[in-house]
């Protein structure tokens, strides 16, 4: 039998019709498949700091929930702060400040609960109320982060958890 000659340009068409179609079927294959990961322990940090987040500054009250899961945190509340938002932007929005400080205090209340030992010591917290205190407009929000700057300093002596 012969062979089909085809041009090259039909021949370059093809080939290319067949790949898309072969990433459509392979993609509606992989879409299609449930992907149940559990979640990891800083996914759920991160839902609980965007939730205390949004809850602050809607109402400027916690669940006693939110006050729970941020007393176990510790540190992680500044890290996840910094690394999900522009803390100016955060700051400049209503309560925006005190919403920040109320964390940062939650995160701190009883240290002895918070789950990794990194952050039990309140470095990276210290130094975004800090940063806030040197940015605030208001003398409220000064006052209300130096009152969580002094908190925070008391749980730190040279680096080291005081008990």
């Amino acid at each position: 039998m012969g062979k089909i000659l085809m041009s090259p340009s039909r021949t370059t068409h093809v080939q290319k019709t067949l790949i898309i179609w072969g990433c459509l079927c392979l993609s509606t294959l992989v879409g299609a498949q449930e992907h149940s990961r559990p979640t990891s322990a800083d996914e759920n940090a991160k839902i609980s700091v965007e939730a205390s987040l949004y809850e602050a500054q809607a109402a400027g009250l916690y669940s006693g929930f939110a006050e729970k899961s941020m007393s176990r945190l510790g540190d992680r509340v500044a890290v996840i702060l910094i690394q999900s938002h522009n803390v100016d932007d955060l700051a400049a929005q209503k309560n925006g400040t005190l919403a920040i400080a109320q964390l940062l205090h939650m995160a701190f209340v009883d240290p002895k609960h918070i789950n990794r030992k990194d952050d039990k010591i309140p470095r990276v917290s210290l130094l975004l109320a800090k940063y806030l205190f040197l940015t605030a407009k208001s003398v409220s929000e000064k006052r209300d982060l130096q009152t969580v700057i002094d908190e925070l300093s008391q749980k730190t002596s040279g680096g080291k958890e005081k008990n």
